[in-house]
């Protein structure tokens, strides 16, 4: 019996749980290869999503506790859904744009930002802080304004060079406002950045 056979017959065996933890763990060996660091900490997608969340409200002047983010994660909103209903579509997203970890966070940084960007345009927001609730009701939308300012990275497989250009050092810092020299606001404002600049 070879080992992917006897690891088919054992998968059956696992909790839900346990079957979550290895899925990170695999993810973790395609990133890192056999080589994984020592004390590496697995890390769901939710409490990944969730980290980025917190270090952009920190970011904007208003602190986040995990916990806070963790309680809310399953209230419905007026469509229904609930934020940890969103997180797989998002980080399948995130997957077919950039294959590492950090690749990810650093886009979904991005995203992030013209997220709350975006959603203080369409509430006319001046006012405090805008609520992480309100973002992490809104966090399906991340593809989209990520398309906007970015239109047709995506699709051409290309999304990935935002954040690590072919052949050059990573060189966008994910929470500056002004991520590239070739962006420019269209007529609606809406930030976007010409793809073919760099080719």
């Amino acid at each position: 019996m070879t080992p992917m056979h006897r690891i088919i017959r054992l998968l059956a065996q696992l909790t839900p749980a346990e079957l979550d933890d290895l899925s990170e763990r695999i993810k973790a060996l395609r990133q890192f290869g056999s080589s994984v660091p020592v004390g590496y900490v697995v890390q769901s997608d939710e409490a990944f999503v969730l980290g980025c969340i917190g270090e952009v409200f920190t970011g904007l002047g208003a602190p986040t506790t995990i916990l806070l983010l963790q309680r809310a994660v399953a209230e419905r909103v007026e469509d229904g859904s609930s934020f940890r209903e969103k997180v797989p579509g998002l980080m399948t997203f995130l997957g077919k744009a950039h294959p590492q970890r950090v690749g990810q966070r650093a886009l979904l940084m991005l995203g992030l930002e013209f997220l709350v960007e975006r959603i203080n345009e369409e509430m006319a927001f001046d006012g405090p802080i805008l609520s992480y609730k309100v973002v992490m009701a809104n966090i399906h939308r991340i593809p989209g304004v990520l398309d906007l300012a970015f239109p047709d990275y995506f699709a051409a497989g290309r999304l990935s060079w935002v954040i690590d250009p072919p052949g050059g050092n990573v060189r966008i810092n994910p929470m500056q406002s002004e991520p590239d020299v070739n962006s420019h606001r269209d007529a609606s404002g809406v930030r976007r950045f010409n793809p073919m600049a760099d080719q």
